[in-house]
Formats: C-alpha cells, structure tokens, sequence
C-alpha cells in the first residue's frame, strides 16, 4: 500500500509539472539512445532570402495573336514562358509603344506585337534593338540601335517618333538588311543593302540615323540580289573615280572599257552577289582600270619618245 501511495504522488507531482516532466522524459531517451542514433541536423543561423529568388515560375503566360490579348487567363494563343508571380515582363508592338508591366491576367496589348521579353532591369539592359523606320514626314528610312536601361512600370513610351512606321525590327547584334524604296521615274537604285553593325549605339531618347533621301516602302534582314547589283555599281563607281579623279564619271566608265579583256573576265568572274564585299585591289574593275592607265600612259611614252628623235628640220617645217 505505502509504494502505491508513493507513486500515486509522483505522478501526482509530474502532472502538476507536466511540461518540466516532459523534458527530462525526452533527455531520458536520448541519453539511453545517443550511442545508435547520431544527430543528423545541424545548427546554424537563418539568412535572408528574396521571394522573388524562392518563387515557383509555374505559372504560364499566354500570347492570343489573333485577339491581341496578353496575360494568364487567356486560354488560346501560344505560351510564352511560365512565370512566378513576382516576374515583370516587357512588350514592344508594332507600333513602337512599348510597355514594363506586372503580369496581367488578361490585357489587350495589340495585334502583331514585335517583343516579348523579362522586364527586369539586369536583363533587359543585355539585349540590343535595331530598329528600321520610315519617317512620318518625309517617308525616308532611319536606323535606331539602342538599349532598354530605365523604365517606370505600367508606363507607355515610345520607341519611335510620333507618327512612323517600323520596317524592321530585329535583337541580333550584327545583320545585313536590304531597303526598297518607293518607285519613281528614272530612279536607278531601286533597293539598297545596309549593315547593322556599321552603325553605332546611341541612348533611348535618341533620333535615328537617316539610311536614304528616298521614301521607303519596305525593310528586310538579308541582302536581295537587286541589292547587291546596286552595292557593285556603286563601288564600281568609287574605284572608277579614285583611279581617274580630274576624269568625271563618263570618262573614267569610258576608260575603263579599254581595258584588257582576261581583267574584264577576271573580274565578271571575281564578282560576288554579297552587298559589301569588296573586291581586292587587283581584280574587278580596279584591274581593268589600272590596265587602262598603264596603257595610255605606254602609248603617251612611246608618241613623247618617238617625237624626241624626230628631226630638227622636219620640225621647222612643221613651224
């Protein structure tokens, strides 16, 4: 009876101590299992982590082009990425208003849009625009290569000016593109090619460089074979007047005609259909040119000497 009672008070006791009791039950067991059962969790201190790192990017976004809608509720189109709720993302339409944005559920942000891309400063920052543009005014084309660096979220800007028209729109570092102008009456270059890579960045706010004085009609990545034929007649051109400057353009082109005829093959042969390239110094038209030269400077050699050896009486008579 008495150990009865004495254990009805030691439980008695731990009831009242309940929490105190707990604990030096749980060290009991430790202790009774440390030497098989090792701590496998370590203690350290807690660091700070940005949601927006922690975020699942498990949400699709969705691009409809046939309605124009942009956003996560919208249930056709293409997805564009999946997202957290945290990402911002940018738009550019084909108007050149482009916008940095939360992401909408479902927003109306126009047909045809020309860029979808991460809003977020550090990588939008990294790619580069190059944007081809008609002229609202004056119908010329200009060429703008800028970055996006500074923006205000849910703000409109303008990529363009006010009015005109883009042509081509590209992200690539370095291209060739060819421009159509707009017909006229004898008007002979009628497409022009260009390279994106002759041309230097300038800021956001910045105008355009103009590419023409001729109204464009339309703009596109690679070199046309109407283009190239123009970009050979024109470096025809600057070789004909480096080598006969005082000349004018129709004598140095008639000049040039007297040329031997292995240079005219050699340089039909030589020729290629890339805008830009040029040819070696020593093939082409520039053959064919110096071959005229030396010629004519031959025979000036020949009518000097063959006039030095003429008679002195014969040259009286001629006085």
């Amino acid at each position: 009876m008495d150990l009865i009672k004495a254990k009805l008070a030691a439980a008695r006791k731990h009831l009242a101590n309940l929490v105190e009791y707990a604990i030096a039950y749980l060290d009991g067991i430790a202790k009774r299992l440390e030497k098989d059962w090792h701590r496998k969790t370590e203690l350290a201190t807690f660091h700070e982590i940005d949601v927006k790192e922690a975020a699942r990017k498990d949400i699709p976004l969705r691009y409809d082009e046939a309605s124009g809608y942009l956003g996560t509720a919208v249930s056709g189109g293409e997805t564009l990425a999946h997202i957290s709720a945290y990402d911002k993302v940018i738009v550019i339409r084909r108007n050149g208003v482009y916008t940095a944005m939360t992401i909408p559920e479902k927003l109306f942000v126009d047909k045809g849009v020309l860029y979808f891309g991460n809003a977020a400063k550090e990588e939008i920052s990294k790619v580069l625009f190059t944007i081809v543009y008609r002229d609202g005014e004056t119908g010329f084309p200009y060429i703008k290569r800028c970055r996006i660096e500074q923006y205000i979220n849910n703000r409109d800007y303008l990529l363009v000016p006010d009015g005109a028209q883009i042509l081509l729109f590209s992200t690539e570092e370095s291209f060739d593109f060819t421009v159509a102008y707009e017909p006229k009456p004898r008007m002979k270059v009628k497409e022009e090619a260009f390279s994106a890579g002759d041309f230097e960045e300038k800021g956001l706010k910045a105008q355009g460089l103009r590419l023409a004085s001729k109204e464009a009609a339309s703009a596109q990545i690679g070199v046309t074979k109407l283009a190239a034929k123009a970009a050979r007649a024109a470096e025809e051109a600057r070789a004909a007047e480096e080598l006969f400057p005082a000349a004018g353009a129709k004598k140095a082109k008639k000049a040039l005609k007297t040329a031997p005829r292995d240079s005219k093959t050699r340089a039909t042969r030589g020729a290629t259909a890339k805008a830009g390239d040029a040819e070696s110094p020593k093939s082409g038209l520039r053959a064919r040119a110096e071959a005229a030269a030396a010629k004519n400077a031959a025979a000036a050699k020949k009518a000097k000497a063959a006039k030095a050896k003429a008679p002195a009486g014969k040259k009286a008579k001629k006085k």
